[in-house]
């Protein structure tokens, strides 16, 4: 929101390369991504007071396209109504009730049409897990480490990585946030955080055991509306409290963008070289290659550049600024 830049901290920490260029795909996966998104984003507003009408729209919208999607759309929507639920507190959710009216009759409208639609498709197409096949998965250190980087970026058949000190450096930036999210946050905040992170990990070896069709084992975009929930929800709390102190310094957001702004031209690089000479080619592909898109490599490479440092120059400003919504 306009005036409130910190409130983004979450989304800049959700958003990395693999869920960009899985919300760019022309697929399922994008528009799962995309409305897991725009569906908790305008969950967690609804927790804040002064909620505009177009956030209970656009909730109802991206809910319903969630759960049309895939089919676990509608089990990724209560989860996130849970999650959110906690959060925001009985008084919040009471006060929610009494002044929807017609928008949040609206907004549940839509979303429970996807959920019903969804689940008529289940019930004629969809296809069950042969659970007589039931496995627990065998998750080591490797196995463990692996999945956690495809939530950075992983492209190709999950053969193509970035150099470690980008999965470093993300790392870095979404623990951190989630670390002063956990000191700063209030009892029930706190429980909703810990439950996304335990929800993740749970869905995703519970995904994994009933996992038969084809031989093949879960991908994070599979569970990828699970894991939004955490630095989306990390962000909201971070922000909300001026615990601790250092972490409202002005120098936080820009080291934020900056590390954020690295990752992605990292992972655009790196894709880009796949593409142009292959992963051992030269690093500096931009006038000699195999192949290129249309316009060739320098202006795409231009085009890259300026929006990642779009991203670190929007957040240069003063935060004591920032309206605040700490009473809440």
């Amino acid at each position: 929101e306009r005036g409130r830049p910190r409130y983004l901290l979450g989304l800049i920490c959700a958003v990395s390369p693999a869920v960009l260029i899985t919300a760019a795909s022309v697929s399922n996966s994008g528009v799962e991504v995309s409305s897991a998104i725009c569906f908790l984003a305008c969950l967690i507003r609804l927790s804040r007071p002064d909620v505009p009408g177009w956030v209970w729209v656009a909730g109802g919208i991206s809910g319903a396209a969630l759960a049309l999607a895939r089919d676990l759309g509608p089990a990724w929507i209560v989860f996130d109504l849970v999650l959110v639920g906690i959060f925001a507190g009985g008084e919040r959710l009471r006060t929610l009730r009494a002044a929807g009216g017609g928008r949040l009759r609206l907004a549940g409208g839509l979303v429970a049409a996807g959920v019903a639609v969804s689940g008529l498709w289940q019930a004629f197409n969809g296809v069950r897990p042969d659970l007589s096949l039931l496995r627990f998965p065998e998750v080591s250190f490797d196995l463990a480490n692996g999945f956690i980087r495809q939530t950075v970026g992983v492209f190709g058949p999950l053969n193509v990585f970035m150099p470690n000190f980008a999965y470093r450096l993300w790392a870095l930036i979404v623990l951190l946030l989630i670390g002063v999210a956990l000191f700063a946050a209030r009892p029930r905040q706190r429980l909703a955080l810990v439950l996304a992170v335990a929800g993740f990990v749970v869905l995703s070896v519970a995904l994994e055991a009933v996992q038969n069709i084809g031989g093949f084992g879960v991908q994070v975009r599979h569970v990828m509306p699970v894991f939004l929930t955490i630095p989306l929800l990390a962000g909201e709390i971070a922000a909300r409290s001026p615990k601790p102190r250092w972490f409202h310094s002005p120098l936080v957001l820009p080291a934020f963008a900056a590390a954020a702004a690295a990752v992605h031209l990292t992972a655009w690089h790196t894709l880009g070289r796949r593409f142009a000479v292959g992963e051992q080619g030269p690093p500096a592909f931009f006038r000699s290659y195999e192949w290129a898109p249309p316009g060739g490599w320098i202006p795409w490479a231009a085009l890259t550049c300026a929006g990642c440092a779009l991203l670190f120059f929007a957040f240069l400003g003063n935060p004591r600024k920032e309206l605040s919504y700490q009473a809440q």
